[in-house]
C-alpha cells in the first residue's frame, strides 16, 4: 500500500504552495488597490 502513502505526502506540499499562492494573490489585489 505505497499508493496512499506517497498520495498523502504529496498533498502536505501541493496544499502549501495553493496556500502560498492564494497568500501572494490578495497581498497582489491589496497593493493594487
Amino acid at each position: 500500500e505505497p499508493m496512499p502513502d506517497t498520495g498523502g505526502a504529496h498533498v502536505l506540499p501541493l496544499a502549501a504552495l495553493l496556500l502560498l499562492a492564494s497568500a501572494g494573490i490578495v497581498s497582489f489585489a491589496i497593493r493594487r488597490t
